[in-house]
């Protein structure tokens, strides 16, 4: 009963985890719906682990007032406790085990899906700025030569005249 109330609780505990998490990227609506899965899974494991036990008790509170049949009703009572608990815990394994999966599945398509993101908008910043790097040499490179065309005075260089201004060709 105590498992049963723990698994409840777990249970809304993942729910209003969901619900709060609708900000979340895809990769974890899949990660949440996993979860989901296996808690529902492993309350369905414990709910019918609890009825194998219920069983086992009443057959042996049945074996008990009988004397005879009593050494081989306890045996047979034991042995499907054990079969009933031991098939609960592998079920509830192997969906605690593809819950696990999912998230790690879903949590390695998220990173990817973030890189690519991160790395096509890098390179479209660097693309961005080798454009304007471009266009800036282009215009100085044209402010130049149109000084140089209308014959403006430019100093000259150290060494030849210097300044002086060259004169126009």
């Amino acid at each position: 009963m105590q498992q049963q109330q723990q698994q409840q609780q777990q249970q809304q505990q993942q729910r209003e985890q969901a619900q709060n998490g609708n900000e979340r990227a895809e990769g974890d609506t899949a990660v949440d719906a996993a979860a989901t899965a296996a808690a529902a899974a492993i309350i369905a494991a414990v709910t019918a682990a609890a009825a194998a036990t219920a069983a086992a008790t009443k057959a042996t509170a049945t074996a008990t007032t009988t004397a005879a049949p009593m050494a081989a009703a306890t045996a047979a009572v034991t042995a499907a406790a054990t079969t009933a608990t031991a098939a609960a815990a592998t079920t509830a394994t192997a969906a605690a085990t593809a819950a696990a999966t999912a998230a790690a599945t879903a949590t390695a398509t998220a990173t990817t899906t973030a890189t690519a993101a991160a790395t096509t908008t890098a390179t479209a910043a660097a693309t961005a700025a080798a454009a304007a790097a471009a266009t800036a040499a282009a215009a100085a490179a044209a402010a130049g030569a149109y000084i140089l065309e209308r014959g403006y005075p430019v100093v000259a260089y150290k060494g030849v005249g210097e300044g002086q201004y060259l004169p126009r060709v």
